[in-house]
């Protein structure tokens, strides 16, 4: 039996070697490419998404922690305010879950995964839309009943604003950083609370504190616009609880400066909703469209520019005194 031996050529391996390697690099340059650009439209958007493009002359925003503070501050002003509250102080959280220690709100956005439990819930008390919370993701419950004193009072810490959980991204944390650089303490001014002792426990009502501070926190570009809004609520299930909903969320709503003339009896629906009678969508329906995650449209609108009807909002804010 004969034996053959294959020779190969060396010079073609390399040939072979090197058209591999040649590929695998366009392929790594290609898949780098793609994630650059990837990158680049997720950056993008959220730069536009962000507070940067924000028509809002005043952004709030919520430090909550062992010392909860509310602070307000005016873009094209020198206007800025602060609230604190104690860890004791009971509010009412939207979505049902009645009063509540402020100092527990955080375990309670812990426990049900929704950190957007503090958003709403110093929304509501405040009657303002709260842009930015911070906070940390964690079952801790604070006890305290007293307030920082005024002295002691500073705006968002760099730690707070770029290491602390938040609803903002990387464009919205830069935003209040050059927001309030340059301000301090001494340029916040106190909005002073009084709570009610209700069989011993402290109790801060939103309806009492809207009624006093209601125009404190207003925005001028809607209070300009001059649009009238009516709330539509569902009668069926829970009517009371719907109704002193829809007088949560009014506030809110007017707190920013736009006006709410109805608060009105509707069918029940499945989705929130914003109708303008517009032309071009207003900066008011933007806004409240943003805020509360429903869809905005262009309809005929009885009685008043805006109607909002809320839908899923009567669970997700409910409010039970």
């Amino acid at each position: 039996m004969k034996r053959i031996k294959l020779r190969v050529n060396p010079t073609s391996q390399g040939f072979a070697g090197q058209a591999k390697s040649k590929s695998q690099k366009i392929a790594y340059l290609i898949a780098a490419i793609l994630f650059l650009f990837i990158i680049g439209i997720i950056g993008t958007r959220q730069f536009l998404d962000s507070l940067f493009f924000s028509k809002k002359d005043r952004i709030n925003v919520v430090v909550y922690g062992k010392d909860t503070l509310f602070y307000s501050f005016g873009r094209t002003d020198s206007v800025n305010y602060f609230i604190s509250f104690f860890p004791d102080i009971k509010i009412n959280v939207p979505g049902g879950y009645g009063k509540y220690r402020v100092g527990g709100i955080g375990r309670l956005a812990f426990q049900e995964k929704n950190p957007m439990l503090i958003q709403t819930s110093f929304s509501a008390v405040t009657s303002a839309t709260v842009d930015l919370y911070f906070y940390d993701n964690s079952p801790e419950i604070y006890y305290g009943a007293s307030v920082i004193p005024d002295n002691k009072i500073t705006p968002p810490s760099l730690l707070s604003i770029f290491f602390m959980q938040s609803n903002g991204n990387i464009f919205d944390r830069l935003f209040l950083m050059l927001l309030t650089a340059g301000r301090s303490g001494s340029q916040l001014t106190p909005i002073i609370y009084t709570s009610l002792d209700t069989d011993g426990e402290d109790v801060l009502k939103d309806r009492d504190f809207g009624k006093k501070y209601l125009g404190y926190l207003f925005n001028k570009t809607f209070r300009r616009e001059q649009k009238t809004v009516q709330i539509h609520y569902s009668i069926r299930a829970r009517p009371n609880n719907n109704y002193r909903t829809a007088l949560t969320i009014s506030r809110i709503i007017e707190g920013d400066g736009i006006r709410v003339v109805d608060i009105t009896e509707d069918a029940p629906r499945t989705e929130c909703e914003v109708y303008e009678s517009a032309d071009i969508f207003s900066q008011s329906a933007k806004h409240i469209s943003a805020f509360f995650g429903c869809p905005l449209r262009m309809r005929n609108v009885e009685s008043s520019d805006i109607a909002v009807y809320l839908g899923p909002l009567e669970k997700s804010w409910e409010m039970v005194y």
